[in-house]
């Protein structure tokens, strides 16, 4: 799940900085809390610069007031609002744009914040204003803008018109509106007085060429003949975002009277003024004799150069032009001159005030008697188209770099020619293969075998999810595997978007990343976590799975053995749980010996195991049984006995539960256990003695007379002969549990530290424990554990005192320490026998059974 939500952050963060629209969200008090890439470049600041700030740090301070005040009212009524806006940012660039903004309300409806999403129109908006009023020549811009003008839709139909239309039509613009061009109640004339046919109108000479017509001459007839009016039309179309007419917009002007035509060329020179200056747009001409020049007012206002200086001339007029673009513009202008070829150019120029500026210029050749005379054009300001298209191209470049630098694969796939047609260089350390290499491979045979299907069902059913809702498509995410080219198969997690090229084909764009090694550790995952780490044997878990997937009918008759490993517990409180491990290894290892391949084993507890043996009976089982406990007896592990209690049941029917057979194989190995377990554990026990005699001579002999002392002193104080070897036994092994303390410790001449004092002292629990696993012998394990107490009170390992201490420990306490006096040990020298009874003497009472210190020292003496 926490990878999912980071994967989803991740996107979510990835589409918001590489959107084109201006992103930006705002606490209550209109501070900015984010910024994304594309409003950074719009207002020309860091969002590092923005963030924790009001609109009075990107915005002219009246704008701010103006935006923040609307954003106030817009909180009250909570409600989202798009509007168009023109803004001036501290950077002095002016943008026109779209703006989404509406209130962040929390769940409980409070306000809590606002967000802003807005798309920059500005160059739309001049392209539109430009593609309006652009004309062939000034002359007819000027002409245009005096001009009735018709607005009609795509399919010819009257939309509007202007006053000046009505005129010279005779209609109004009721008896125009939604008329198409053939139903018109005027009729047009060619100039040699015919009636036009229906494909010379000019509307329909525009929706068939698709793009603007050549001005010519008509008649129109509105109620009478004699009323006829001569018209110089001209007719252009207005594109939307996919280059389908939206618009048709035709311009014609009265050509019957001149002095009418005079007087609408003033009019319009004065519209032309407003529109050139709105667009950027002057006009020019020149002279090819005289080199001079004629200016509109917004060139001087484009080159900063004082309108009542006049024109410059054409040569100094081209110095405004910077070095790299100067030569390309004269070679254009000379070209115009000698052939009669327009241009139309992009230069970079520098203003009379030393600013850089983009200028875009078209000129036309005007030819008199096949000379040209004179140059006329215009000069448009696109310094903020050329930022941008700088700045995107700075853009393109960065994540081209990116990508094809990456690790990760991009790739497209194009639905229609059903190919790849693009790929990054990052392919040839993925799968082995160049760019070119890979752009030639049939897309089928990238993938694996088993996902060769994909092109064929997955694709198509995506393709078609997307054509139904385009804009709610999300990646598609798959773990295949792909071909190398050489041969190897390596697992791939491929990422998938569905989009439209710009010729409306269906792509998919996929970033392929490998994943090989994250799949093979997934691999041993699951491996391990089906496996007992200890034996490499099947676990529970697996063997729970396995059973229930194996428990069908065709698997009749299945078989289940129980297996359980005899003094497992004893061997590791004798020798530690390392040896015990090595007990368990070894034994699983001949279970794997003994099995078939199809026999499921596996480790369900610490020293428990189960076989699994599908289609398998009594005979079977038994069979296995035979060779499992004929291997046990021929090993060993360090002279520790083999030893499985083994029971086995059978599954004939399969209405029959298995977890009745289970139990069924369960009982029967406890009731082997109960007579196979205590021999084990009485040989576990001669091991476990002769281990400890063999390490350490000395312990053997104090152990054996410490057996003689006992049975001696049980005889004065009138035991009978089961309590007597009883004593004896326990004489006999109370260091048993020494088996488990360091031989460098039993040896060690210098005094014990804390730890290594602590370690001698668990002995006794340890012998404790090691008995006690052995029936017959738990109640001398009893007396091994007390054999240290004191008679005060002040022994180990419980504290006992008196004659809570049982009498046999007494007496093992008595014997052990006169023994230990009167032998040599490591850390000290033996003492003489009258020395060593008046320190048992001397600690009666105390350290001993006082009774017992007194039958001792009576009569051991006189014995020895």
């Amino acid at each position: 799940m926490q990878k999912d939500l980071e994967v989803n952050r991740q996107l979510i963060k990835s589409i918001i900085d590489n959107t084109s629209d201006s992103i930006y969200i705002k606490d209550t008090s209109g501070k900015y809390l984010l910024f994304n890439k594309a409003a950074e470049k719009t207002c020309g600041m860091s969002a590092d610069d923005i963030l924790g700030n009001d609109d009075t740090e990107v915005f002219k301070p009246e704008e701010a007031e103006i935006i923040m005040s609307g954003e106030k009212k817009m909180m009250t009524g909570k409600k989202t609002m798009t509007i168009i806006e023109k803004l001036t940012y501290k950077n002095n660039e002016v943008h026109i744009v779209s703006s989404t903004k509406g209130p962040i309300l929390n769940q409980d409806n409070e306000f809590i914040g606002i967000f802003g999403i807005s798309r920059d129109i500005t160059k739309s908006k001049i392209l539109e204003k430009r593609l309006e009023k652009s004309l062939e020549e000034q002359q007819l811009l000027i002409d245009n803008l005096q001009a009735g003008i018709i607005i009609h839709d795509a399919n010819s139909a009257v939309l509007s018109c202007n006053k000046k239309a009505e005129k010279l039509l005779g209609l109004s613009l009721e008896q125009m509106q939604g008329k198409l061009a053939s139903d018109s109640d005027w009729r047009f004339v060619s100039k040699k007085g015919s009636y036009l046919e229906l494909d010379d109108y000019p509307v329909i000479k525009v929706t068939k060429k698709q793009s603007a017509i050549k001005p010519f001459i008509i008649g129109v007839d509105t109620t009478r003949k004699e009323n006829r009016k001569w018209l110089l039309v001209n007719g252009y179309p207005v594109l939307d975002g996919n280059k389908n007419i939206e618009k048709i917009i035709i311009s014609f002007i009265d050509i019957t009277d001149s002095k009418k035509n005079e007087e609408k060329l003033a009019k319009q020179n004065i519209l032309f003024r407003q529109m050139e200056k709105a667009a950027k747009i002057g006009g020019f001409k020149f002279n090819v004799q005289n080199k001079t020049q004629i200016w509109t007012k917004e060139v001087f206002h484009i080159l900063e150069v004082p309108i009542n200086n006049g024109a410059p001339s054409v040569p100094e007029g081209i110095e405004f032009i910077v070095p790299e673009y100067k030569e390309m513009a004269i070679k254009a202008i000379d070209k115009a001159i000698n052939y009669k070829e327009s241009y139309n150019q992009e230069w970079e120029v520098i203003t009379n005030k030393g600013k850089r500026r983009w200028v875009q210029t078209i000129g036309h050749p005007i030819i008199k008697d096949g000379i040209v005379t004179d140059m006329q054009g215009s000069l448009q300001d696109i310094t903020d188209r050329k930022k941008s298209e700088i700045a995107l191209e700075k853009s393109e470049l960065k994540y081209r770099l990116i990508t094809e630098n990456a690790v990760d694969v991009i790739s497209v796939f194009n639905t229609t020619e059903n190919k790849i047609v693009y790929v990054t260089p990052s392919i040839k350390k993925l799968l082995g293969f160049t760019v070119s290499e890979f752009l030639d491979i049939n897309i089928q045979d990238v993938f694996a075998k088993e996902f060769s299907g994909i092109v064929e069902k997955v694709i198509p059913k995506h393709i078609e999810a997307f054509k139904s809702d385009s804009n709610s498509e999300k990646p598609h995410i798959m773990e295949i595997q792909e071909t190398c080219k050489n041969g190897d198969i390596i697992w791939v997690e491929v990422s998938s978007r569905y989009e439209y090229n710009t010729n409306g084909e269906i792509e998919v764009v996929s970033i392929s990343r490998n994943i090989e090694e994250r799949k093979k550790a997934e691999a041993e995952m699951l491996r391990l976590s089906y496996r007992d780490q200890l034996t490499g044997l099947y676990n529970r878990r697996f063997y729970e799975e396995e059973l229930s997937r194996l428990d069908t009918p065709r698997n009749l008759p299945i078989s289940l053995i129980m297996a359980d490993v005899n003094g497992l517990k004893l061997t590791n409180d004798a020798f530690g749980h390392q040896k015990g491990d090595e007990l368990i290894v070894r034994i699983a290892n001949i279970l794997k010996e003994e099995a078939r391949a199809d026999e499921i084993i596996s480790r369900i507890g610490g020293d428990e195991f189960v076989i699994l043996m599908p289609k398998t009976d009594s005979k079977g089982a038994e069979k296995l049984i035979e060779r499992i406990i004929t291997t046990l007896s021929k090993e060993h592990v360090d002279d520790i006995v083999l030893s499985l209690s083994l029971g086995y049941g059978v599954k004939n029917v399969y209405s029959e539960s298995m977890d009745k057979v289970f139990r069924y194989a369960e009982d029967e190995m406890y009731r082997n256990k109960l007579t196979e377990s205590s021999s084990m554990r009485s040989k576990t026990l001669d091991v476990i003695m002769n281990s400890l005699f063999e390490k350490n001579i000395r312990e053997m002999h104090h152990s054996k007379r410490v057996a003689e002392i006992c049975e001696f002193i049980a005889t004065k104080m009138d035991f009978n002969q089961e309590e007597i070897k009883q004593i004896r036994i326990a004489g006999l092994m109370h260091d048993i549990g020494k088996i488990g303390v360091n031989d460098i410790i039993l040896d060690k001449i210098d005094k014990l530290t804390d730890e290594e004092w602590d370690e001698v002292k668990k002995h006794s629990e340890v012998g404790y424990r090691i008995l006690s696993s052995v029936n017959e012998l738990s109640e001398i394990a009893e007396f091994v554990l007390a054999h240290q107490e004191r008679w005060d009170g002040k022994g180990y390992p419980k504290g006992l005192k008196g004659d809570n201490i049982p009498i046999q420990a007494r007496i093992i306490a008595v014997a052990e320490a006169f023994d230990a006096m009167i032998s040599d040990r490591p850390y000290s020298p033996k003492m003489k026998m009258d020395e060593a009874i008046l320190e048992i003497k001397k600690y009666a009472g105390t350290q001993f059974d006082p009774e017992i210190a007194e039958i001792f020292i009576k009569y051991y003496n006189r014995a020895w």
